[in-house]
């Protein structure tokens, strides 16, 4: 689990891919926890902490529920699917640089928000969703948004810290 997340006191790691928390007892050994009321976990990587929910995820075939990071949580919460991807040497697609084949695993990051009805909906991180997802607000609150966006000379494609940023510039708006 090389690419997993641990606590803080290394007893717990969140396995991104198979989508399970794994516990460290103390005479070594490790069990999957697996009750279903296991709804969230705080761990750290690198100094940072790391707040995750189990949530239900909408999705286009069925509803699955799943370990998400709370990116950001305010009057607007936003929230950030890890989805892992294994990909083995086996496969003819899988190519590294020196020309020789490699198991890898790749990262696919997917975030939600909370739209005004009170649904999580995907959101891709472009200035359009953010607008279907809020149309009243935008409506209510254009010339100021527009400020916003032209003083922080934000385009249509928006970064992690753009987006977090106009989360709280709105969230100052609905007090």
């Amino acid at each position: 689990l090389n690419d997993s997340l641990r606590s803080p006191e290394n007893n717990f790691k969140l396995d991104a891919f198979k989508n399970e928390i794994w516990l460290k007892k103390e005479d070594g050994t490790e069990i999957i926890l697996t009750h279903p009321r296991v709804v969230g976990l705080t761990l750290q990587k690198e100094g940072v902490i790391h707040n995750y929910r189990r949530l239900v995820l909408p999705s286009a075939t069925d509803r699955v529920r799943k370990f998400v990071e709370l990116f950001y949580a305010g009057t607007i919460t936003l929230v950030k699917e890890y989805q892992k991807k294994f990909s083995s040497a086996d496969d003819s697609s899988t190519k590294v640089l020196n020309g020789e084949d490699e198991d890898v695993f790749e990262t696919k990051e997917i975030y939600y928000l909370v739209d005004e009805s009170g649904s999580l909906r995907r959101l891709r991180l472009k200035l359009d969703d953010l607008y279907d997802l809020f149309p009243s607000l935008v409506k209510k609150y254009k010339s100021e948004l527009d400020a916003f966006f032209k003083g922080k000379s934000i385009s249509k494609n928006l970064t992690e810290t753009e987006v977090i940023g106009l989360l709280n510039f709105i969230s100052d708006l609905k007090k």
